[in-house]
């Protein structure tokens, strides 16, 4: 009878094509081979086949206080790094993170866009975009009119125009963009 351990040991799956081996654990039992273009094969989940399963995290969990809080990422308007933490900004607050902003960017790819050294913003909730004498600001939310349904971010002087050209992209409304 195995023990307990041998269950959690992955098992070495040699691939039809020669290119390599496969770790397989126990719990994954349905990878399939689907060929590409070039002849190729590579293992998928049936999710990833269906088109279910998206970029990015399922689920972004952080911190108030000694409680875990679960948040859509879809929903998440920003990330920020303020004095050695990274928050989250999102409909139902701010909330402190783990994870630093060049992790969360690798995370997310192109769904956040860095505006600020210390900001990641996701385009999707963008409202304004405000040159003031300092520089250029960017409010985050739902809603303008409310305070507290919107973050304000500084945008870099070197990003100001690299941001406005994506949030221009596809929109309509200016005679020259």
């Amino acid at each position: 009878m195995p023990s307990e351990n041998a269950e959690r040991v992955p098992r070495l799956i040699p691939m039809s094509n020669g290119s390599g081996i496969v770790q397989a654990y126990p719990g994954i039992r349905e990878l399939t081979r689907e060929r590409e273009a070039g002849g190729g094969g590579k293992l998928v989940y049936p999710a990833d086949r269906r088109g279910q399963r998206r970029p990015g995290p399922r689920r972004v969990v952080a911190r108030r206080k000694n409680r875990l809080v679960f948040l859509d990422p879809e929903a998440i308007w920003a990330f920020q790094a303020a004095d050695r933490l990274t928050f989250v900004h999102a409909p139902e607050g701010t909330f402190e993170i783990d994870l630093s902003l060049a992790a969360l960017e690798a995370s997310f790819g192109p769904a956040l866009f860095r505006v600020h050294r210390n900001w990641l913003v996701n385009l999707v909730f963008v409202k304004e975009l405000e040159r003031v004498s300092g520089g250029v600001t960017l409010t985050v939310g739902s809603d303008l009119a409310h305070e507290g349904r919107n973050v304000r971010a500084p945008v870099s002087k070197d990003r100001a125009k690299a941001l406005r050209n994506v949030l221009l992209k596809n929109a309509t409304g200016l005679r020259n963009p």
